[in-house]
């Protein structure tokens, strides 16, 4: 499978608005843990990390600045969410599970008073928290990309009996007249593909959320090679609904002009 990293900047669960210039703690995901004999990894700019617990709930964070991180350029930003990233995706696989917070979550206003106010949170939050827990045990994200290739699709709709008795008609005409005529036919080549388009994207997804335990339409982005990216999907999958969604997608990528990219496991992301 190809892995394509996924969004991390959209809020999943708030904690407290970062501010202020005092000590506070960022904060990456929530687990079901109540302490951490070690924890061997290394946060964002390599800060020790903590899983400061409460009711059965860990949050997992480190200690900083309540100041938000700041980049001046991409690269220092991609480094930054990365890293976050990296630390979420390693506790999700260390206890099976985990809710991951935003970049950039930070619980501010002193060093003891954030850690205090943190599993103060997660003690409010606790139901609803421990509920979205058990809905997403022992699911991944996945991202499920449909192609298609688009010069084959326009080929094949272009030498539909409709298309070439229009564009026959067109021989016969003075010049002038034929070049209107080829713009229409190109007009209704365009629509007739934006039509079938949308009716396989449509049907695409009514078959995929039949299997997934959850679905999430994602916006289509430049596909290359000659392909146009029909539907951009983030599926939230079992491995027995992965199987089935395999399966699945392995039939449409052997259908002539179509291709499927299914990539994946992730922390839920996009269903917290």
């Amino acid at each position: 499978m190809r892995v394509a990293m996924p969004k991390t900047e959209q809020p999943q669960i708030s904690a407290q608005e970062a501010g202020g210039g005092g000590a506070g703690c960022y904060v990456y995901c929530v687990v079901a843990a109540q302490e951490a004999a070690r924890l061997e990894e290394v946060g964002v700019e390599g800060r020790p990390l903590l899983l400061l617990s409460q009711g059965g709930l860990g949050a997992l964070a480190h200690r900083c600045p309540s100041a938000p991180y700041q980049a001046a350029d991409r690269q220092r930003a991609a480094d930054l969410v990365l890293a976050h990233h990296r630390v979420v995706e390693w506790a999700w696989r260390r206890w099976g599970n985990a809710l991951p917070l935003a970049f950039n979550t930070i619980v501010a206003g002193g060093e003891s008073r954030a850690e205090d106010d943190l599993r103060a949170w997660l003690e409010a939050e606790r139901p609803r928290l421990a509920a979205k827990l058990k809905a997403l045990a022992g699911k991944g994200e996945y991202s499920l990309q449909l192609f298609w290739d688009a010069a084959f699709k326009a080929h094949q709709a272009a030498s539909s009996p409709e298309l070439r008795g229009l564009e026959t008609g067109q021989q016969a005409q003075t010049p002038g007249l034929a070049y209107l005529g080829r713009q229409r036919l190109e007009a209704r080549l365009r629509r007739e593909l934006e039509a079938q388009a949308e009716a396989v994207a449509r049907h695409f997804h009514r078959q995929m959320a039949g299997l997934a335990e959850g679905l999430r339409v994602e916006s289509a982005k430049p596909a290359g090679e000659g392909r146009q990216m029909l539907l951009n999907l983030s599926c939230l999958l079992s491995p027995e609904s992965l199987s089935r969604l395999q399966a699945e997608a392995e039939g449409w990528s052997q259908r002539e002009g179509y291709f499927v990219r299914l990539a994946g496991p992730w922390p839920p992301y996009s269903f917290c």
